[in-house]
């Protein structure tokens, strides 16, 4: 899984569709083999059960054949007397008595040792000869001897009963082999089908499994960067970014996120220390200016209170005569006026001192 983490991403994209044909690939593979298998046994079963039931049932309809020919052959030497016609069935009869010989030779190269045993082989060769022999002295008696002929078709009739006996049993075992055979064939492609239906769906499961966990590997990372992307825009800095220690390009690009991000938070730390002493400073220079306020208005006030503290009482006469304290007529006109403008001259301090805080 590590290794799956830090392969490129060109890799890992490439590595969902590699799978898949190799799934591909594989599950082609198996049919391949099944249909070769079955191709097998079915070419087993030709060779060991098919081929030789041919060869059967094709000496077996040759013997009958014959000797339908060597009946009709005896007939026609004992009712007739055309010559040319006994001859040419005589030849026709010997031909399929070598036909029968050649059959037979055959007959036993096709059989395979595992499905007959071979002292039965022997037997039906050898009555098969014993036929031949039988039915050759036929047609060597018809043509001189016409009755002579007929009486040792008895002979031939043992033979031929005998060998198509053997033939019988022989091809009712290949019958008995026959329906074992593709029982056996029919079971094999049977299980070898679940099995193949098994492999698909494991094999398929599997690959399923493989490109979930891919594009797990691809698309998650880029969602975490995505989700950090969107809180860095919040300015939200204390976020971690994830896949710092990845060795491939989203790795890379996390790295590079990061130094954003640190970068971020450096540039909002000044900025919030530059706020903070612009508060500061603020703070100090209204301080300042109400420490100021405050002692102008007092000042004032401290005036208002002299010049107050130095006017005449209300109907005493003023002492004119210099370094009695007494004030002079302008002075006495002007305090009012004098105390009436320090009086709002204070008000505007106060009002500034308010509008301070």
């Amino acid at each position: 899984m590590l290794r799956l983490h830090n392969m490129p991403i060109f890799a890992k994209v490439a590595a969902a569709p590699a799978i898949l044909l190799i799934v591909l690939v594989g599950i082609g593979s198996g049919a391949f083999a099944l249909l070769t298998t079955d191709a097998l046994h079915v070419t087993a079963l030709d060779q060991d059960v098919l081929r030789p039931q041919q060869k059967v049932a094709a000496f077996d309809t040759k013997l009958d054949t014959t000797m339908t020919s060597l009946y009709r052959l005896v007939s026609v030497a004992a009712e007739e007397s055309d010559a040319p016609k006994i001859t040419r069935m005589a030849h026709d009869a010997a031909n399929d008595l070598k036909v029968v010989d050649d059959l037979s030779a055959a007959l036993i190269a096709a059989v395979p040792e595992q499905s007959a045993d071979g002292a039965a082989l022997t037997e039906i060769q050898g009555h098969a000869r014993q036929f031949t022999k039988a039915a050759a002295l036929v047609v060597d008696m018809v043509d001189s001897d016409p009755g002579t002929a007929l009486t040792m078709m008895s002979a031939t009739a043992r033979a031929y009963d005998e060998t198509k006996h053997l033939v019988a049993g022989l091809a009712s075992k290949f019958d008995i082999l026959e329906e074992e055979r593709i029982a056996r064939l029919k079971s094999s492609m049977y299980t070898g089908r679940l099995a193949f239906a098994a492999a698909v769906v494991a094999v398929g499961m599997i690959a399923i499994l493989l490109v979930i966990v891919i594009i797990r590997a691809v698309s998650a990372p880029i969602m975490a960067l995505t989700r950090t992307l969107q809180d860095l825009t919040r300015q939200d800095y204390s976020v971690t970014v994830p896949g710092l220690h990845a060795k491939d390009e989203l790795g890379t690009m996390a790295r590079a996120v990061d130094g954003l991000r640190q970068t971020a938070s450096l540039l909002e730390d000044l900025r919030r220390q530059q706020e903070a002493e612009r508060q500061r400073t603020e703070q100090e220079k209204a301080a300042w200016l109400e420490t100021m306020s405050w002692t102008v208005e007092r000042e004032i006030l401290t005036a208002i209170e002299q010049i107050r503290g130095d006017d005449p009482p209300v109907g005493a006469s003023p002492d004119p005569s210099p370094g009695n304290g007494a004030l002079t007529p302008e002075c006495s006109a002007a305090g009012p006026r004098t105390v009436a403008v320090l009086e709002n001259l204070a008000k505007v301090v106060r009002s500034f001192s308010r509008e301070i805080y």
